[in-house]
């Protein structure tokens, strides 16, 4: 029998933040918000959370497309915590629980500050790296780097350009003769 704790690389990400990150303080924080004698079984909030943590982690910002995500993605589907044969919530279970709950959530003032009460990223995650790049792009040896990028790689791009131009306009001419 296939076990999915083989199928993820040890090395992969979402494996050092499980080993790293104590998720049980979700399930503890919303214990008090879930009824467990009355309607349906609720799913599990860690694995909402986690879901959600992925979809931030890796930029997927449709929760459809976050829930086609886990569903293909063996590792996504491992840090949730599911199997590889359990049913992964719809989308509008996020959309459900937004509107219905957390208007209501005697925590909600811990999440977000925000009247829309909307959690708002104002910085991307990847906005360091992004920084940093820009700041060594104009450090001397940045500015090195980009002129001889400019004299060998876009030399030979643009000669591939005008080859690639000269054969469309010489297929032309063929066409219409």
């Amino acid at each position: 029998m296939v076990n999915i704790e083989d199928l993820v690389p040890e090395d992969h990400l979402l494996r050092r933040i499980q080993a790293t990150i104590d998720f049980s303080f979700i399930a503890d924080k919303t214990r008090p918000l879930y009824a467990e004698d009355q309607g349906r079984p609720c799913l599990d909030p860690v694995k909402l959370f986690k879901m959600l943590f992925v979809g931030y982690l890796y930029g997927i910002l449709s929760e459809q497309r976050l829930v086609e995500e886990i569903r293909v993605n063996v590792a996504y589907r491992w840090f949730a915590g599911f199997s590889l044969t359990d049913p992964i919530p719809h989308a509008s279970t996020f959309s459900q629980n937004r509107r219905q709950q957390c208007q209501a959530c005697p925590l909600l003032a811990q999440c977000t500050h925000a009247k829309n009460h909307v959690k708002t990223v104002n910085r991307h995650v990847w906005k360091d790296a992004k920084e940093w790049v820009r700041q060594n792009r104009l450090s001397e040896r940045g500015k090195a780097l980009h002129k001889r990028r400019k004299e060998t790689i876009e030399r030979g791009f643009r000669r591939c350009q005008r080859v690639a131009w000269t054969t469309i306009r010489t297929d032309e001419g063929a066409c219409q003769k």
